[in-house]
């Protein structure tokens, strides 16, 4: 079933008119976090994909920059840093609402801390 826009699809999830609604799971949390009774809501543990990387956006022919943000959030993600400040923001209640987000870290994502790559490709990402 079509909707405009993420907000709109929770709503047809919220008021009975879909039964499931597929996105990112962190986005979900969020949208489950902000609804009036995110109890009635669960993430499924199945996925439809591959676990996919984020990425820093910066100029494309800036190679000392890069080196220089390649390295900051490798030495961020080797460190116990990245579990407090995980927590913080995804398993805490947050500003301004103090609404708790509560995604405990994916294998795959701890797994993508321990082995930064600039690779896109999923596989880089999965955990055997």
């Amino acid at each position: 079933m079509p909707a405009k826009d993420q907000a709109e699809a929770f709503l047809l999830l919220e008021t009975d008119r879909a039964q499931a609604y597929a996105l990112d799971d962190v986005q979900l949390a969020v949208a489950i976090a902000r609804s009036k009774e995110p109890q009635l809501f669960t993430t499924s543990q199945e996925t439809f994909s591959k676990p996919e990387p984020y990425g820093i956006m910066l100029r494309r022919e800036d190679a000392a920059f890069k080196a220089l943000a390649d390295r900051a959030t490798a030495e961020l993600y080797a460190s116990p840093e990245i579990d407090v400040l995980y927590k913080k923001w995804l398993q805490s209640p947050t500003p301004p609402n103090g609404l708790n987000y509560n995604v405990p870290m994916s294998p795959s994502l701890r797994n993508a801390f321990k082995k930064p790559s600039s690779r896109f490709d999923p596989d880089v990402y999965v955990v055997n």
